[in-house]
């Protein structure tokens, strides 16, 4: 069975980038394109905002974890 899409808005972003909603404890992780961890951020619940601003500009991935395991499929995002 495939996952869920994940998404995640603008794309691209300059400041934030918004996860939508869900009741579940999250965590997610933005990885550079070598899949090198450059942001992790804990979701409680509701609508998230990750801060991106301290980002260099570039393409990223995003992936959503819940319990460790993963929640939709990874979405690559521009930060500009």
């Amino acid at each position: 069975m495939a996952a869920a899409p994940l998404t995640a808005y603008p794309n691209p972003c300059t400041t934030e980038l918004l996860v939508p909603a869900d009741p579940r404890p999250r965590t997610a992780e933005v990885l550079d394109l070598t899949g090198r961890r450059v942001l992790r951020q804990e979701l409680t619940g509701g609508a998230e905002r990750i801060g991106t601003a301290a980002l260099p500009s570039g393409m990223y991935v995003l992936r959503v974890l819940a319990g460790g395991e993963k929640v939709g499929r990874q979405v690559r995002f521009s930060k500009q």
